[in-house]
Parts: structure tokens; C-alpha cells; sequence
């Protein structure tokens, strides 16, 4: 089983004032492998943050049945009990992202497969290709392909490969969001939407994500190794609103008209011409970075990378809160694989790293058969 990460392409920002962003799948994936598990251990393995635990299956009977009791096909917050018993269980610290992987497992397995009777003793192994806290989706990447795979463990949706019905998906997109809660207290649901969705994902404050048609393009990721506090940088964003409103009000207007003309763009490709459409995008990722450096959210490192692709003939802007973190750089389809690795090397000689990858593509996939006991 995997799942997507996820970058946001425009709107990040203008979104929290009511503008629509566009967010679309990234393909670089968390994984999970599941396997029985000889005697009576059941295994966590979740090598890219340290996590290797193994418990009793009998531990993990008795914790279940001191919390809330699940139902897989009915979707449910964790209540104030269950999430202390958690915490306890797991001698967890708050904000811990290691203790918080590990409860959101214990709470998805419990829910899912069940919080009575006897459970089985498995394996399981999460790999990712995605960054931790680089605002590339991980935490939902994860959510998703656990909630999917114990979901097919429970029976509850069909353990047949690319065949889920959009009821079986939105099961699924449901317990992630649940899971993401647990982790971020109060996100949008635009991450773990893309994760399981895939493809392209118009989303606005206070409305029902709209899942969108788009073409499957490639692009260079690339981490600014920068610390960010997404908090920090809307108050700051906010602060700039406050004290020139004829300035910056005009601006998210502007970024809302420039999200309508990429996904317009995007969806376009059919039946225009691929270069002009390539020319569009590459236009918009210039004004956009634009825009946010005004709003105040850009960066020295990110307009180092921009300035390492304006040589290089390439088009960058920052991905989700800036302040640091990551920029996506769209590659055509016409450049030559030369020129992409002189790119990469002049990214990585300047000691960030990158990822050769595309977006837009599938969402959360089944790649094999799975053990049927749970």
C-alpha cells in the first residue's frame, strides 16, 4: 500500500482569506508492508524516524479494551480518555512526532480492526520517500496509507488493486483525517484529500474540496533545509494586511485570479498547444513567487534557488508557507536530461537537497495481496 505526499502549486496564503489554492499530488510515497508475524509479537517499524517497536498481542488486547470501542465503517474523533490511555500506553511527549506516529497507529488499528477480541500478530513496515515537517504532506501520506491498509486487513473496503469505488475512498479519506487531528489538531483536510484522491485538488476555506482534472507534469523538489513556523508567517502575512490594506487586499485577488489561470491552464493541455501552456505555468510560477515575497513570506534560501534556476533556464517559487522550507522548479518536457542533472548539481553543489519527481498522479494505491487475518 502506498499514498502520496503532496505540494501546494498556488494559493498558499491567500487561502485563510477565503481565495481558492490549488494543491496536487506528489509522487514521492510512503509505503506500507504488512506480513504475519510468527509467536505472539506485533512489530511497528518505521525506519526514516527511528520507530522499531514490538509489543505483546496480548498488551495490545487488553490496551483496546480500555478504550473506546471502533466501528471501521464509521469513521470517529478519539475521545479525551482514549487519547490519554494512548499517551500513557506510550509514555508519549506532546508534540512528539515519533509518540504521535505511533498513537495514530494504535488509535487507526484499534478503531478499524477492532478494540475487542483477539488480534492477530503482524508486521508492519512504513517506508517513505518524503521528508518529515517540509510541508510536502508526510504526516497525511501516512495516515492515508495506514487507514487503507487496515481498512482492506478489516474487510471493510475490497482488497482488489486500482478498483475502489469513490465510497470505499472517502472511508478512507475520512479515518486520515481522523489520524491528522490527532497530529496537527486542526487541519483543513486538503493533505490527506490529496493523498488519497491524487490528481489535482482545488480547495477554499469553508467549502467542500473539489477534486480537478489535470495533466501529470514533472518537477524538481527541492528543501531549503530552513526552519519554518507556518503560525508565525500568517500572523505575518496578517500584519502586512493590517497595515497596507489598498496594497495587499488587491494582491490576494490577484493570486485568486492566477489560481483560476493555472487550473485553467492545467486543463487545458488537450486541446492547446503544449508549449503555450508551458510558457502560461511558467509565467504564473514567476508571479506568484512575486506575490508572496510582497506578502512577505519568502526567503534568502528561496530566492537563492530561484536565482540557481533562472540560470539554469528553469522556473521556481516556494511551496506552502514559506519562510524556508520548499520550492518546487517545473521541468518541460523538452529539456534535455543533460540540462535537468546540470540543474540538480547546481542545487545540491549549494547544499540543498532535491527530488527528480512528477505531480498530479495517482492517489493512494494497493500494489499487492495482504494477509487476511487480522
Amino acid at each position: 500500500m502506498s499514498a502520496p505526499g503532496k505540494i501546494i502549486l498556488h494559493g498558499e496564503h491567500a487561502v485563510v482569506y477565503g481565495k481558492p489554492a490549488l494543491a496536487t499530488s506528489l509522487n514521492l510515497r510512503t509505503t506500507i508492508h504488512l506480513s504475519g508475524n510468527d509467536g505472539s509479537i506485533f512489530i511497528l517499524c518505521l525506519p526514516s524516524i527511528d520507530i522499531n517497536k514490538a509489543w505483546e498481542v496480548t498488551d495490545l488486547e487488553l490496551l483496546y479494551s480500555t478504550i473506546q470501542e471502533g466501528n471501521g465503517s464509521i469513521p470517529s474523533s478519539p475521545d479525551t480518555a482514549t487519547l490519554s490511555r494512548l499517551r500513557q500506553f506510550t509514555d508519549a511527549e506532546d508534540g512528539n512526532a515519533k509518540d504521535l506516529a505511533i498513537i495514530v497507529f494504535l488509535y487507526l488499528h484499534s478503531q478499524i480492526i477492532g478494540s475487542r477480541g483477539s488480534l492477530a500478530a503482524l508486521r508492519v513496515v512504513v517506508g517513505s520517500d518524503l521528508p518529515v515537517g517540509a510541508g510536502l504532506g508526510s504526516s497525511a501520506a501516512y495516515s492515508v496509507s495506514l487507514a487503507a491498509v487496515l481498512l482492506v486487513l478489516a474487510g471493510q473496503i475490497r482488497q482488489i488493486p486500482n478498483s475502489w469505488t469513490r465510497e470505499e475512498l472517502g472511508l478512507v479519506n475520512s479515518w486520515a483525517f481522523e489520524a491528522e487531528r490527532i497530529i496537527h489538531g486542526n487541519p483543513s483536510g486538503v493533505d490527506n484529500a490529496v493523498s488519497t484522491y491524487g490528481g489535482l485538488i482545488l480547495y477554499r476555506k469553508g467549502e467542500a474540496l473539489k477534486p480537478a482534472r489535470g495533466n501529470s507534469l514533472q518537477v524538481v523538489i527541492v528543501n531549503s533545509h530552513v526552519p519554518r513556523s507556518t503560525k508565525r508567517l500568517v500572523e505575518k502575512v496578517k500584519e502586512r494586511l493590517d497595515k497596507y490594506p489598498e496594497i495587499i487586499r488587491p494582491m490576494l485577488e490577484s493570486m485568486e485570479a492566477l489560481v483560476v489561470k493555472a487550473l485553467d491552464t492545467m486543463q487545458g493541455f488537450e486541446n492547446s498547444d503544449a508549449n503555450v501552456c508551458y510558457d502560461i505555468l511558467e509565467e504564473l510560477i514567476d508571479i506568484n513567487q512575486s506575490q508572496l515575497n510582497v506578502l512577505g513570506v519568502g526567503h534568502l534560501s528561496l530566492e537563492h534557488i530561484c536565482l540557481l534556476c533562472q540560470q539554469n533556464d528553469f522556473h521556481c517559487k516556494l511551496t506552502g508557507a514559506g519562510g524556508g522550507g520548499c520550492a518546487f522548479v517545473l521541468i518541460r518536457p523538452d529539456a534535455s536530461k543533460e540540462k535537468v542533472k546540470t540543474l540538480i548539481k547546481s542545487i545540491e553543489e549549494a547544499g540543498y537537497m532535491s527530488w527528480l519527481t512528477s505531480i498530479g498522479g495517482s492517489g493512494v494505491t494497493l500494489h499487492e495481496s495482504m494477509p487476511l487475518s487480522s
